[in-house]
């Protein structure tokens, strides 16, 4: 399994380069939260756990 990111714009050709390569599946999610180490949101959330 390979995990990439790339931004909406770029999906389709990002997969279809994969696909091109020898990919045999390709699945796409949209990311609802992304944590840097030096996320407020994230702090907030660690906190509350």
């Amino acid at each position: 399994m390979l995990t990439l990111h790339c931004p909406p714009g770029q999906v389709y050709a990002l997969t279809s380069f994969m696909r091109e390569h020898g990919a045999e599946a390709v699945s796409v999610a949209e990311l609802g939260y992304v944590f840097s180490k030096d996320n407020p949101l994230y702090a907030k959330l660690e906190a509350g756990l």
